[in-house]
């Protein structure tokens, strides 16, 4: 699966972070007139999901992934039995030049075909690898509007300013309270309106 976007994702999410932590920080500042202290009393709450628990638990992107691998395994078994098929042609093809049941003209011509079937199992198997990318994408995107979705619904009765993604590797949180981790809710509320 294609990095790129996960990498921009985060890049901006730490951006995002920065400029929120330089805004609302609630450090004091001092003013020139009589050096009161000015704090941030925005009331910003704020949350965050760990995605990849998340899409563990989520029984719809489970459903959905299993699909998908399905669909992959039996495009994957297509292209081998049609290339296992290919090589017993072949085989065949030099067994019966060797004894002299075919003539060199016809052999010729046999593997001409055989060099044609296997290309066009090559270009078959670039394009199963481009529909999975492709595929792959569609799902996660599919997934992350569920989730989004679902967080416009929840936050609804519960009124964060802010609620960020986090995940196991790559995240932009490195710390943070564990009263703020919300996913267990989004799981909770997510698979019961899947049923």
């Amino acid at each position: 699966m294609n990095k790129l976007p996960i990498i921009i994702s985060v890049v901006a999410l730490m951006a995002v972070i920065l400029l929120f932590v330089d805004r609302f920080s609630g450090e004091s500042k001092k003013t020139n007139s009589n050096e009161t202290t000015v704090s941030n009393t925005d009331g910003i709450t704020v949350a965050y999901v760990k995605f990849d628990t998340l899409l563990d638990a989520y029984r719809y992107y489970n459903e959905k992934k299993t699909e998908f691998m399905q669909e992959q395994q039996m495009k994957e078994i297509n292209l081998d039995s049609r290339y296992k098929a290919l090589q017993r042609k072949a085989y065949e093809i030099q067994r019966k030049v060797e004894g002299r049941m075919m003539t060199p003209t016809k052999a010729q011509k046999k593997q001409e075909e055989l060099a044609l079937e296997q290309q066009r199992i090559m270009q078959d198997k670039q394009m199963y690898e481009i529909e999975i990318m492709e595929s792959k994408q569609e799902m996660m995107l599919e997934m992350l509007d569920s989730v989004k979705n679902y967080l416009k619904i929840y936050n609804t009765t519960h009124n964060f300013s802010i609620i960020f993604a986090t995940d196991t590797i790559g995240s932009a949180i490195m710390l943070a309270q564990d009263k703020m981790d919300i996913t267990n809710d989004i799981i909770i509320g997510l698979n019961n309106r899947y049923k």
